[in-house]
Parts: structure tokens; C-alpha cells; sequence
């Protein structure tokens, strides 16, 4: 005896988790995701909070948008596609398109490096600094600076290395508070 038999089946992707969503410049961010079982490919979506989601296609784990108005709380989410079948949106990652400009840092003595930066009027929550051995690297030292002050001392580990210094604005919105894009500089 033989026979055939049809079966029907349907693909489902796991929903997509974005990693990170950081600053390029004073007008982009750069959104970057977990790799997700069976996508060919993945969608990118934006937008200015409340505004109407744009949608980038990419086929790696990470992706540049450019040219942004700064001045803004923009909102992110990725998911996964193979083919017809899209994957669930990731959870939404907000970020605020402001930098703080003319960021100065120096070592004052060792375990010590004092930054200063142009204000940001609209840094009403202030502002966050961060301490590196190198760009990207991990945070060896942080600091939250007050709204109003443009000037931080910051305790730092004794290494004779040299020190990636950034500052971070911080803005409310919606009860919430949110990060603006970076602007950093090697300690002197």
C-alpha cells in the first residue's frame, strides 16, 4: 500500500530583542540586535515620539540611521523576517537626539580627572558622566552632575592609563527620564 499526504505548517520567529541604540553623530544613532533563529533578514522602525514609524530593511545584526533632527526623544524597535513571516516587535528603546558640545577632560592628579562641557538648556534631569580606558570600553568611573552644572571631578582606579571622558545630557519626557546622544574626549 502507498499514499501521500499533505501537510501545512507555518514558520514562527522569535521576537527580536535591540541590543543597543547609541549615538554616530550629532544627527544618528546606530541600533544594534540579538541575531534571531531563522531570520534572512530584519526591519528597523523609528520615529520621532508620537510620529509615524519609518522602516529601514537590513540583513545584519545592526544598523545606521542618519540624518535626524537633534532635539528630540526618538523611539526604536527591530524584528526579524524570513521571507513573508515577520517576527513580534522588540520592546521599544527610547532615546533623546541632543549632544552636549566642547567636552574637556583632564587628569588633575592620579585617581582624578575633572571634565567640563557646554551647557545643554534642555538637560533638565543634568547630566551623566562616564569614564573609559578606551571608546566602547567598559565604565570605570561615573558621575550624575546636577542640571545647571557643566563641571565634574570624578574619582577614577590608579592605572597610569590614559581615559575616555564622555558626557550624556538627561532630559524628562513623559514622567520618564531619557539619555542624549554623547559627546566625549581624551583626558590631558
Amino acid at each position: 500500500y502507498k499514499g501521500s499526504a499533505k501537510a501545512t505548517f507555518s514558520i514562527t520567529l522569535a521576537k527580536a530583542r535591540l541590543a543597543t541604540v547609541g549615538n554616530t553623530a550629532k544627527s544618528g544613532f546606530s541600533a544594534s540586535w540579538a541575531k534571531v533563529a531563522g531570520a534572512k533578514s530584519y526591519e528597523l522602525q523609528w520615529r520621532r515620539a508620537g510620529g509615524k514609524w519609518k522602516t529601514v530593511s537590513a540583513k545584519g545584526t545592526s544598523k545606521l540611521v542618519a540624518g535626524l533632527k537633534p532635539g528630540g526623544l526618538y523611539q526604536f524597535r527591530v524584528c526579524a523576517v524570513a521571507g513573508e513571516t515577520k517576527g513580534a516587535w522588540s520592546k521599544v528603546s527610547r532615546r533623546y537626539l541632543r549632544s552636549v558640545k566642547g567636552v574637556n577632560a583632564t587628569v588633575r592628579k592620579a585617581g582624578t580627572v575633572t571634565a567640563s562641557w557646554a551647557a545643554d538648556p534642555e538637560a533638565d534631569l543634568g547630566y551623566v558622566v562616564k569614564v573609559r580606558y578606551e571608546k566602547g570600553g567598559a565604565v570605570v568611573a561615573t558621575a550624575s552632575v546636577a542640571a545647571g552644572k557643566t563641571k565634574a571631578t570624578v574619582k577614577v582606579p590608579k592605572s597610569g592609563r590614559r581615559l575616555w571622558v564622555e558626557v550624556r545630557p538627561v532630559r524628562a519626557s513623559g514622567g520618564k527620564a531619557y539619555s542624549g546622544i554623547l559627546h566625549g574626549s581624551w583626558a590631558k
